[in-house]
């Protein structure tokens, strides 16, 4: 098994790298107002879109660029070095991979057609719809009902904390249906839907300039032609398997971005005529920051591989997104204590990042929820 990237890996992690070093201004320089008004950058979308990142992994005739996965996650790595907007990352990442791909893989030809060329181009945005109030971590405690009617579904309900909810122009939205037991399915709803209406939730803590709230529907009739294949159970573990292993990318450039600002930090500053780098203890945090790094990145890496030899890795997924959101919250929390009362800034921006760390242990299934899969698939 060779995780080396061959050339055109390379290339392409070369090409992002220019790509975000040109954006600076809008995925840099923004980031700490944006922050601190809780706005997306619409601005910083809309450059990587013209790139190409939301088109990456979806195939060329559908306005993607056809990336093997592998190379699409060398891009995310090298984007997610040179941008420190960790929300914006995180509703690109919602986007393409819970939303672009399940359609790339249980869409009709119709609904590929209508929907991936505006997706992978950035022009519309999606969101994927399951989570409620009520369910916490359990993604199919579903009220949000679908009553078959006049050759559609009629959908009711709330879905809560949604990625992306407020900028919406199509949600991949679950429902049970309500003659059945158990059923569930997933409707791709057009945000222009009668019926359908959407609000922004109370500010969050961190992963500020990634817009979450609510979508409601009341009344709101859907056509049967845009259901999602034919099971919303198969298609929701789909879009988990991608978000899960994928999400977390551009975290594996940053975490290499927070080890090489370290390293420099205790090699410059002094305590007396000794460089801070020369004490065991800090010597000793910045290796357990750099074992950290590489072991993410080796489980990203290995979840990669299982996918492009067109494998299932929902197990490999799952362990992935635990890992990198639990090493890059220590890792951030290392970075801060290692720039001392500087790191406590909010001009320092490791702050932000501890914050943003703190949200992505609970997306996509808590830390917790991640261990019990885990324990499941290991017949724990």
């Amino acid at each position: 098994m060779d995780f080396n990237y061959n050339d055109a890996q390379k290339n392409y992690q070369r090409d992002v790298t220019s790509f975000a070093q040109g954006a600076k201004k809008e995925l840099v320089d923004l980031v700490v107002q944006l922050d601190r008004t809780a706005e997306f950058n619409r601005q910083g979308w809309q450059l990587c879109a013209e790139f190409g990142i939301q088109g990456g992994p979806i195939p060329t005739q559908y306005g993607g660029k056809g990336l093997a996965l592998m190379t699409y996650i060398a891009g995310l790595e090298s984007l997610g070095m040179h941008c420190r907007d960790n929300g914006l990352l995180f509703s690109i990442g919602a986007h393409v991979l819970a939303c672009e791909l399940p359609i790339l893989s249980f869409g009709t030809e119709v609904q590929k057609q209508q929907w991936l060329p505006l997706l992978s181009s950035g022009e519309k945005i999606a969101a994927i719809a399951i989570a409620e109030a009520h369910g916490s971590s359990d993604a199919f405690n579903i009220n949000t009902t679908a009553t078959q009617s006049r050759g559609g579904y009629i959908l009711n309900g709330k879905k809560s904390y949604i990625t992306n909810s407020t900028l919406c122009d199509v949600a991949l939205v679950f429902a049970r249906v309500s003659d059945t037991a158990n059923k569930v399915i997933c409707l791709l709803v057009d945000r222009n839907t009668p019926g359908m209406h959407c609000e922004a939730v109370t500010d969050s803590s961190g992963l500020r300039t990634s817009p979450w709230g609510d979508i409601i529907f009341d009344d709101c009739w859907v056509d049967q032609s845009q259901q999602l294949g034919a099971s919303g159970e198969l298609v929701f573990m789909s879009a988990m398997e991608w978000e899960r292993g994928c999400i977390l990318a551009p975290l594996v450039g940053a975490m290499q971005r927070q080890l090489n600002d370290c390293i420099t930090r205790v090699r410059t500053r002094k305590q007396g005529e000794q460089a801070l780098s020369d004490h065991q203890a800090v010597s000793h945090r910045i290796v357990e920051m750099k074992m950290r790094a590489d072991l993410a990145r080796l489980q990203l890496y290995q979840f990669a591989f299982i996918k492009d030899t067109r494998r299932r890795a929902n197990m490999e997924a799952v362990m992935t997104k635990w890992y990198l959101s639990e090493s890059y919250l220590q890792n951030s929390m290392d970075a801060m204590q290692l720039h001392g009362g500087f790191g406590y800034s909010t001009d320092a921006g490791i702050e932000r990042e501890v914050r943003d760390a703190l949200g992505l242990r609970i997306a996509s299934g808590t830390s917790d929820i991640q261990k019990n899969i885990i324990a499941k698939w290991l017949k724990l």
